[in-house]
């Protein structure tokens, strides 16, 4: 009977150590269950940001691609406004060129006709004076 005493008191001891093995077991498997609920959490928000991310990604490289093509249209009217700008300054001094030829045409022209003014004023000069004496010689002198 004192067998079965110490058998029953084992038994006893060992069912307490199972019974509290059981609840460090379960208490483990509580924390356990608590970490990977935590880290589910963890995990979507991780989700969400990530997919926030990729939409803002996203948006951030269709505005890039909106300036590059901007820009690359404002580079395309600046090269065709310096092109533009080119062919007018060119025009220009054609132009230009064009006014000083005519200008010094016109200038000797006009040296050419002030010669021929000052040719006929002294013509008429010379015409007035043979005038002069050809009256003086055809008309007496009424004193």
């Amino acid at each position: 009977e004192a067998e079965n005493k110490k058998l029953q008191q084992d038994l006893h001891n060992t069912s307490q150590q199972a019974i509290k093995a059981s609840d460090a077991h379960e208490m483990v498997a509580a924390e356990m269950r608590a970490d990977v609920l935590q880290l589910r959490t963890q995990l979507e928000d991780a989700r969400s940001k990530i997919a926030e991310f990729g939409r803002t990604l996203a948006t951030a490289t269709a505005q890039a691609e909106q300036a590059t093509n901007r820009s690359r249209e404002l580079q395309t009217t600046i090269e065709a406004h310096d092109r533009e700008a080119e062919a007018k300054r060119l025009r220009l001094e054609a132009e230009i060129a064009t006014c000083r030829s005519d200008e010094a045409r016109l200038q000797e022209r006009l040296e050419a006709s002030k010669r021929e003014i000052t040719s006929l004023y002294e013509q008429l000069k010379a015409a007035e004076e043979m005038g002069r004496r050809y009256l003086a010689q055809k008309v007496p002198m009424v004193v």
